[in-house]
């Protein structure tokens, strides 16, 4: 009888203690967890670098302004122009009378506009006129994906793809004499002022994907 009682206290006293292992385990990988998120927080995905001359642009997949998908290349008789801004970017909207002076003058290129977010465009292409296509970037993982990210931001490319001119930012002081020199024309002053970005749509219910 006490080889059978040292037994089942054996076995009751190993019960007990895989169960402490095992709770102990579970709280030590709660710990980790909640520490890899909080590290996750601290440190959030850093932007995607930015194009630089002599890349290869691959294709874009983009979105019409009506939602109908359509891929965008580079191949023509000249060069591309990639426009890329924002609807309720207040340096795209001053940045709208030099772009317009832009595109009236370098007539061998073909301009072409992507749009980061979607919502807006419409309205937004209505109230401005540019006079070129503009297309929107599907979603926010697109945008990545695609290395976008400043607004506004002009991309030349040659029909083979390569990248010929990069510009960050509103065509003011250095940029434009830049931009100037290499389109050969005479761009106006950016609005400094306070300028108005065209009003967004209202907010409607968010429909499933």
């Amino acid at each position: 009888m006490s080889g059978t009682g040292s037994l089942t206290t054996s076995a009751a006293k190993f019960t007990h203690d895989w169960w402490r292992l095992a709770l102990m385990g579970a709280l030590v990988g709660i710990v980790v967890f909640q520490w890899w998120e909080m590290e996750g927080l601290k440190h959030p995905p850093r932007p995607p670098l930015p194009y630089k001359i002599g890349e290869t642009l691959p294709p874009f997949t983009l979105k019409t302004p009506e939602g109908q998908t359509v891929r965008v290349d580079w191949t023509g008789p000249g060069p591309t122009v990639l426009y890329v801004l924002r609807p309720d970017c207040v340096w795209c909207a001053r940045n709208l009378a030099s772009l317009r002076a832009l595109r009236g003058a370098a007539t061998s290129y073909r301009f072409i506009g992507v749009s980061l977010p979607a919502a807006g465009l419409r309205e937004y292409l209505e109230q401005t006129q540019l006079g070129f296509p503009v297309y929107a970037v599907p979603d926010m993982k697109s945008v990545r994906a695609l290395r976008l990210n400043a607004t506004p931001e002009t991309i030349v490319v040659s029909p083979s793809g390569i990248i010929q001119k990069v510009w960050l930012g509103a065509y003011s002081k250095k940029v434009r004499k830049d931009v100037e020199a290499t389109f050969g024309v005479k761009l106006p002053d950016i609005e400094v002022k306070k300028v108005s970005v065209p009003s967004k749509p209202p907010i409607a219910a968010a429909s499933p994907l």
